[in-house]
This record gives structure tokens, C-alpha cells and sequence, in this order.
């Protein structure tokens, strides 16, 4: 079994997002009998604010599923935007680099583990493992550079933007193996200059045991109120830019004469006071906190629709890590992404696809959903089959070469 340090801004408790898939891997890994440390910061995510009993000002320590848990100081800042999107997560790297050192020369790892994002603890990976003697491995949840310039995070002249991703492809190349979870990430880091022998793709899983479809209506409804008359359509998860949830907004507004549709959102994030704001003035508009794991599937099983926005190009750059929950419901899927994007190539008539932010798009797609059958249930279980936990977790070990 294999001695491994896997570095990562996103980790347990956080129940969403990277981090869930990452503490997902890391407990699977060491249920398998791998010695697994990981080296992270105080769960923050999707808020950007420090979870209750955590302290993102100091080092701590904890065990937890089997893993040993590193928890490094980190600059953090709610509104998530501008300068602060680069030196939260570079605040986390520079800091966290000592005790990288530190736990590979102590340890001697086989192999050490940076996931993407964040790309600036990437240096200090490629350094441990080269004065360990371990493999370094790349695990790319998000193009993070890409996503950002995309979205409008950071704004910077062509120059500098050669600059940083002539520095970027130059990092990456310093990796003995890239992960990432879709086949145009793949194809944006061939294009970044990386060998495509290099490059595995493991999609982030679902966990089938814990979401599936219910043949009864969800326990939600009872709970909040929602008679079962109402077509509900839900948006679970981080509430950010690159998450276009505008366009539910501008819908909700030109809907809300229609009755039968209530559109429920839970999650946080950088645009929950502007949710807020709008679900004040909008009664067709609910919001929730993110629920509780135990109850995600009949959380996701309330949904009549899930909706999931995309902003215009940030479609070919990810694939949601809310996508499995999502299909594994079986509930009808509206998205908002550009018909060449990996959302459609890996959905096709799984989903019903509108164009990024045609508001006027998803009200006759939501109205059709109300008034015709749902005929692609089969297909969203053969897409969920694919993505299911108890294969794709067998799959990312063995791209570790472990």
C-alpha cells in the first residue's frame, strides 16, 4: 500500500464542490489501506467564511475517516472578488509550503496529490516531490485561469495573460501524471502543452446509495409547505458568477404571474445577498441553506426540474460537480450552455439545453416540462450509471499508478 500527501484549499466538512469529491477520494483510499495524509485549510467554502469551531488563523491538526487532516492559515474574504480571488488561495499556498516540506521529507510518499484549484500550490508539490523522490500528480477540477478570465474575475492585459499561462504550462509540464474530469479539459491541456499519455480522465462520481429516485413524493414538500400541484425547479450548490444564476432571477420575474411554477434555491456563495434581495420582492422565489448530506436525496427528489446556469464559454470548461446528484434523482435536467460544451456531449437527451442567458429560452422549456411527459427518465439512468461511485473510484486509483 502506498504512502500519500495530497495537497487541496477544499475539504471535509465542506459537503459540496471539490471538497467533496476530494475527502470522497481520500476516505476511499484509505479504506483501501493507503496511508493518506492531507494538507488544507479551515473549511470555508461555498461562503468563503470559516465554518463554526474552525479557525482559518492557525495550524491545527485532526484525524478524520481514517485520514490525517493538516489545517493551514488562510486569508479569507466573503466577497470573493477582484484581488482577493488570488491572494486567498496564494495566502494558503505560501503558508502551507513549511508543512508540504515538512510531511514529505518526514513521510516519503510514494506519490503527492495537488488538486486544481487551486494551480498556486503547485510549485511547492513539484518541489516536496522532487526532494522526496515521490511522483507528482495534478488532479484538475477546474481550469482555474481559464474560468477565471472567462467570468470576469481577473482582468489583466494580453501580456500579462501570456505571461501567466506561459508560467502555467511550464508548472504542469513539471507533473508525472494530470487527472481531470472531462474530455475538453483534456483537450484545453493538450493545447496547454501537455502529452496526452499524460492525461487520465475520472469524472467526479455520484454516490448511488445515497441519491436515487424515490417512488414517493419527497418529505420536503410536506415540510416546507409546497403542495404537490407546484412544479418546483431547484438550484443546489455555490452561489458564484461563473454559476449565471442571474438568469433564474430575470425568469422568476417574468414568471411570476404564473402560478405553478416556484423555484427553490439552496446554497451559498458570493451572490446569496443579491438571492436574497431578489427572493424578498419575488414570491416565487424560496431560498434554503445547503441541506444536510443524510437528506440530499430527498432534497434533489423534491425538484420537478433541476436547473442548472451556465455563464456564456465557462461551459466547455467544467463539468458541475453537482451533476450526478442531479441525474442520479432522475429528475428532468433544464441547463444553460453552449451546444459544443462537454455538458452536452456527455448529456446529449439526458437534458433539455437552452442557450447561455436566453431568459426567454428557459420560460417555453420550463412551460413545455409542465405540459408534456418526461420521456428522458431512461436516459438520465444510463448517464448516471456513469458516473456512479463504486466504478469511478476503482478508476481514479488505478490512474494513480498505485
Amino acid at each position: 500500500m502506498a504512502k500519500i500527501i495530497l495537497c487541496c484549499m477544499n475539504y471535509r466538512p465542506e459537503i459540496i464542490s471539490t471538497g467533496k469529491y476530494t475527502f470522497e477520494l481520500c476516505e476511499y483510499l484509505a479504506g483501501r489501506g493507503h496511508d493518506v495524509e492531507v494538507i488544507t485549510t479551515a473549511p470555508h467554502y461555498p461562503g468563503w467564511k470559516t465554518f463554526s469551531g474552525y479557525s482559518a488563523w492557525r495550524y491545527s491538526s485532526e484525524r478524520l475517516h481514517g485520514v490525517k487532516v493538516w489545517r493551514i492559515p488562510m486569508y479569507l474574504n466573503e466577497a470573493a472578488a477582484g484581488l482577493a480571488r488570488l491572494l486567498m488561495p496564494l495566502s494558503w499556498s505560501i503558508m502551507a509550503t513549511p508543512v508540504l516540506l515538512w510531511r514529505a521529507l518526514w513521510k516519503k510518499p510514494a506519490i503527492i496529490i495537488a488538486v486544481q484549484p487551486t494551480i498556486t500550490n503547485a510549485p511547492s508539490v513539484v518541489l516536496a516531490s522532487f526532494l522526496c523522490g515521490a511522483r507528482p500528480i495534478q488532479h484538475v477540477q477546474d481550469l482555474e485561469i481559464d474560468t477565471a478570465l472567462a467570468v470576469g474575475h481577473v482582468r489583466a492585459g494580453k501580456g500579462v495573460i501570456r505571461f501567466v499561462f506561459a508560467v502555467e504550462r511550464w508548472i504542469m509540464r513539471r507533473f508525472d501524471r494530470v487527472i481531470t474530469i472531462s474530455s475538453q479539459m483534456r483537450s484545453r491541456l493538450i493545447a496547454k502543452g501537455l502529452a496526452p499519455d499524460r492525461i487520465k480522465i475520472v469524472r467526479n462520481w455520484v454516490d448511488t446509495e445515497l441519491v436515487y429516485p424515490l417512488a414517493r413524493p419527497s418529505s420536503y414538500r410536506e415540510e416546507l409547505g409546497i403542495s404537490p400541484e407546484t412544479f418546483v425547479v431547484q438550484y443546489s450548490g455555490q452561489m458564484g458568477r461563473k454559476q449565471a444564476l442571474n438568469v433564474i432571477i430575470r425568469a422568476a420575474e417574468q414568471m411570476l404571474g404564473d402560478a405553478r411554477f416556484l423555484f427553490l434555491l439552496a446554497g451559498n456563495g458570493p451572490m446569496r445577498p443579491e438571492l436574497e434581495a431578489a427572493a424578498t420582492r419575488l414570491p416565487n422565489i424560496r431560498l434554503l441553506p445547503l441541506q444536510p448530506t443524510e437528506r440530499l436525496g430527498e432534497f434533489l427528489n423534491l425538484a420537478d426540474c433541476h436547473i442548472l446556469p451556465q455563464e456564456q464559454g465557462v461551459s466547455e470548461l467544467v463539468l458541475p460537480s453537482k451533476l450526478g446528484g442531479m441525474l442520479a434523482s432522475g429528475k428532468r435536467i433544464l441547463i444553460t450552455a453552449d451546444e459544443d460544451s462537454e455538458l452536452a456531449d456527455f448529456l446529449g437527451g439526458a437534458a433539455i439545453f437552452t442557450p447561455p442567458g436566453d431568459v426567454d429560452a428557459v420560460m417555453r422549456a420550463l412551460q413545455d416540462m409542465i405540459d408534456t411527459p418526461d420521456t428522458s427518465a431512461s436516459l438520465r439512468i444510463e448517464r448516471t450509471q456513469a458516473l456512479d461511485a463504486s466504478t469511478l473510484l476503482p478508476a481514479f486509483e488505478r490512474a494513480l499508478g498505485i
